[in-house]
């Protein structure tokens, strides 16, 4: 009689060999009959009443000669049917799901980016994970950029936009998870980063702000770190307070943030409370901050001021001449006093009293000056 470990085993061994006669063996296909999708571009040819979707993607193609970065367009009355065309202008077989990097240029995304949303999270061999970005051009024209060594432009764009989170108050994550789920919440502002190609290469000039699906209002660089400043948690960005001289001291900081929200009758209050810590990294100005407490007092101080006086420029230029809820205030304020109430969050927003706290504190300041 066979002991119960032995037996075990034994059933295990039957369910493997059950497992393999169970499904059968799919045909295999030598590597340079293969590519890899790595990224995806979503453009719109207006053609008279005729709106035709173009899709870019980009492959890598897999050769003797070794594996080299490809691009191919196709286009039809919709995403689905742009999508059958891949057979008509590759003889490879795609290999999808690993997605790094949705561009959506900008005349799409004025007409609105939902249904690619919505078609993309529902298609299980896209990658859900992967980020969107809009693009000043057109996708096509990012993902058909001749980049040094042949590499990729979704793999460029990708770790182009995963740095960025280390400047400029960036967000870590563009996915189309998160996309998704602002879209679907009340309150809430989709904001993405917003790249172009120039001619040495691609690089991010601003963000993206939307209303609703659609591409409403661009922000350049100096307005797109106090936006993400004030709506993004633990972003990462450098300060740095100037003499006329040029001299300065630079404070890299990551930046935490708070949100408190009151109601007093149909009046909102909103207070920001940025909480931010960092090391300095670079002082030619005050060579005595080390040293003297008071300098170092100073200096705390004067960087609250100059962060604070920033934010409050960046919030009353929302309210009064983009009036919308760019920092997504409005689901704080849905959270607390009720969802569906049918109410306009930006008419509110823009309305409200935001109250912007600033607390400063230098962690480290490197090894010193010489």
């Amino acid at each position: 009689m066979l002991k119960p470990q032995k037996n075990k085993w034994l059933y295990v061994l039957f369910g493997i060999v059950f497992i393999i006669l169970l499904f059968p063996k799919f045909p295999e296909q030598p590597l340079e009959n293969r590519a890899i999708s790595v990224g995806e571009g979503y453009d719109v040819k207006i053609q008279g009443e005729i709106n035709l979707k173009e899709i870019t993607k980009n492959i890598y193609d897999f050769s003797p000669e070794g594996v080299r970065s490809d691009s191919y367009t196709n286009e039809g009355s919709t995403i689905g049917k742009a999508q059958q065309e891949e057979e008509a202008v590759t003889d490879k077989k795609i290999l999808n799901g690993l997605q790094r990097i949705f561009i959506v240029g900008e005349d799409q995304a004025k007409l609105g980016i939902h249904y690619i949303i919505q078609t993309l999270y529902r298609n299980s061999d896209r990658n859900d994970g992967g980020n969107m970005v809009i693009c000043k051009n057109s996708a096509r024209s990012v993902l058909e950029k001749k980049l040094i060594e042949n590499k990729s432009p979704s793999d460029f764009v990708e770790n182009m936009i995963k740095d960025s989170h280390n400047y400029n108050f960036f967000s870590s994550d563009y996915s189309l998870n998160r996309i998704y789920n602002e879209m679907e919440s009340e309150g809430r502002t989709t904001v993405l980063p917003y790249i172009t190609t120039y001619e040495e290469g691609i690089k991010t000039i601003g963000v993206a702000c939307f209303k609703g699906d659609k591409l409403n209002l661009i922000l350049d660089m100096a307005e797109a770190r106090n936006l993400n400043m004030l709506s993004e948690n633990k972003s990462k960005g450098i300060f740095a307070i100037k003499d006329h001289s040029g001299k300065a001291v630079e404070f890299d900081a990551v930046v935490k943030k708070k949100v408190k929200c009151s109601r007093e009758k149909d009046k909102y209050k909103f207070i920001i409370s940025l909480d931010v810590k960092g090391d300095i990294v670079s002082n030619n100005l005050q060579l005595d901050m080390i040293s003297n407490k008071n300098a170092m007092n100073a200096f705390e101080k004067a960087m609250e001021d100059n962060i604070k006086k920033d934010c409050e420029g960046f919030v009353e230029k929302m309210q009064k001449e983009y009036s919308e809820d760019l920092l997504g205030l409005g689901y704080y304020a849905a959270a607390r006093y009720g969802r569906r109430s049918g109410v306009d969050w930006d008419d509110i927003i823009c309305n409200s009293t935001i109250e912007i706290k600033v607390k400063v504190k230098v962690d480290k300041q490197g090894r010193g000056s010489f």
